[in-house]
């Protein structure tokens, strides 16, 4: 590709020498870089590439796209590269994979959700829905990538930009017509969804989540309205229009950001465009009724509790600003399968009622034992914990979450990471205590708590105080395939584990090892890798645990 065609669209601060060179590819790794490439110098929270941009030259990059030119480069290289210096490098990266891979996004319907909770469930149902109606669909997110015929491990839920618009590229390849994506703060925060034209974007909620890389909650809202207010706008389709849940205060906020056309969901206030004037909730699932100005129809859909109703309301709102019916939405509602790791149930030969949940947010975990809570004829009990080198203000609020809804619970290891385990449940605990819990004794009785750090022990003790009636979470993990343990991934699957136990079955046993020719991953192209000293990483590791 010429190296003009590559920048187009970008806003350039200066530049220097010849725009119609012919360059291989792009990255943001000085240590992929080849013969032909152009090297883009991310600042990062590690470090910063503009002081590999020297070995990156030497290395045979044609070009490089900078913020600024380190004083004394031409001196040091002993030749001027072809240079382009721009405001923003993260976007510049973002807008020139756009360029790479033709803009795939304009040639398909793509609608993309944020939010703290719930992303995964709109894409899930919404991928459903379009797929009823006869659409050939995508979805990118935390559980990964995915298309007829492919599924893609993601190492974060919203890719950097070379391997998103690659994936995007693919699927166009493959006739997909329309994408639904999930969107994450951090994503947002570092441009990666930059040269991605939505027709539609989402909103479902804001509560306290990863502020351990964004400070405070203002500014992990700020990120969030991005997709609303730079993203959304910066779109070249036609009919674009948000969706947002004004249940949540930060809804209209959002709303006000982007300005134009947009669709209003709400569980509560009659004024919303699409809103729930009856509602019957059950562990089967949900039966309601949704209303607009047009009038009313009738929602089945195999999902439980109110915060399930309302992630499906915005989904239900996305299909609709994609041109779908009432009448389609709602059949394609009643076919929605499972949302990997929410709520979802684990069947068993006992018909003990057990579900696995990915809630390890405060706010999630409280909607999802609120949900179950008046659900429950006898017991709900929990199983949880919290995760390591992340945010230490929310451990006193999930135990928090769990002393107002649950009747017994278990603390156990989440994802510990560097940290103890045991410093971890003694955070965890101190919650528990101060909601006026206490660690049981020889009798399982109400408002009391057991902690085991061995998680499949956990799960297992958990089972054995299971009688008729009661109901059973295990929480924190839902769809992840590994814990982390300091710096290692060890194959754990709550729902996998789960079933072991219910089944009398041993721990499963360690997967073999895959030949590498064997592996699918989403490395689309050779050199779309970004150098995690480089880049800032999301606030978990593979797979990412979203915001």
């Amino acid at each position: 590709m010429r190296l003009e065609d590559l920048i187009r669209g970008m806003a350039i601060v200066d530049r220097r020498g010849h725009f119609d060179a012919e360059v291989r590819t792009i990255t943001a790794d000085s240590r992929k870089v080849g013969d032909g490439d152009v090297f883009v110098a991310i600042r990062g929270g590690q470090a910063d590439g503009h002081g590999f941009i020297e070995p990156a030259v030497r290395q045979g990059a044609k070009v490089v796209i900078a913020e600024e030119w380190p004083e004394g480069m031409d001196e040091s290289l002993g030749k001027k590269p072809n240079v382009v210096l721009v405001e923003d490098a993260r976007r510049a990266l973002a807008l020139t994979a756009a360029n790479l891979f033709g803009e795939p996004s304009r040639d398909m319907v793509l609608g993309g959700v944020t939010g703290t909770n719930g992303k995964t469930t709109v894409t899930h149902v919404l991928d459903a829905v379009l797929s009823h109606a006869g659409k050939k669909t995508g979805v990118l997110g935390t559980v990964g990538a995915r298309y007829p015929g492919k599924s893609l491990p993601l190492q974060h839920t919203t890719p950097d930009p070379l391997i998103l618009q690659g994936i995007l590229a693919k699927m166009l390849n493959e006739e997909v017509s329309h994408v639904v994506m999930e969107v994450s703060s951090h994503a947002l925060d570092q441009q990666r969804v930059g040269g991605v034209h939505f027709k539609v974007v989402g909103f479902t909620n804001l509560t306290q989540d990863h502020l351990d890389y964004h400070k405070n909650i203002d500014t992990y809202a700020a990120a969030k309205r991005r997709l609303f207010s730079e993203v959304l706008p910066a779109s070249e389709v036609q009919g674009r229009m948000a969706v947002v849940n004004l249940d949540d205060p930060r809804g209209e906020e959002m709303a006000e950001a982007w300005g134009g056309k947009t669709l209003t969901v709400s569980l509560e206030r009659g004024d919303a465009d699409l809103f729930v004037s009856e509602v019957e909730y059950g562990l089967g699932g949900t039966r309601a009724v949704v209303e607009n100005a047009k009038g009313s129809w009738d929602l089945t859909v195999p999902l439980i509790g109110a915060h399930n109703l309302s992630n499906v309301m915005v989904a239900v709102g996305m299909a609709e600003a994609m041109g779908l019916s009432p009448s389609r939405i709602a059949e394609g509602l009643k076919r929605v399968a499972p949302v990997p790791g929410r709520l979802e149930p684990i069947e068993n030969e006992d018909d003990k009622r057990v579900f696995v949940d990915y809630a390890h947010t405060p706010d999630a975990l409280d909607k999802v034992l609120a949900c179950l809570a008046p659900l429950t004829s006898e017991r709900l009990i929990v199983v949880f914990g919290c995760g390591g080198d992340r945010d230490v203000e929310k451990r006193p609020l999930m135990a928090a979450a769990v002393a107002r809804h649950a009747h017994v619970a278990v603390v156990t290891s989440d994802n510990p990471r560097s940290e103890d385990p045991a410093e971890i449940a003694s955070a965890v605990e101190l919650g528990l205590k101060e909601a006026g819990w206490s660690r049981f004794g020889t009798v399982v009785a109400p408002r009391t708590f057991a902690t085991e750090l061995d998680r499949r022990k956990a799960i297992e003790l958990a089972v054995s105080w299971m009688e008729p009636g009661d109901v059973l979470v295990v929480a924190g993990k839902g769809h992840e395939r590994t814990q982390i343990i300091k710096d290692a991934e060890r194959p754990f699957d709550d729902r996998e584990e789960t079933r072991r136990v219910l089944a009398g079955l041993p721990p499963a046993p360690p997967p073999p090892p895959i030949p590498p020719s064997d592996v699918e991953t989403a490395q689309v192209v050779d050199s779309v890798d970004i150098d995690p000293d480089i880049v800032d990483e999301e606030s978990e590791k593979p797979p990412e645990r979203d915001s």
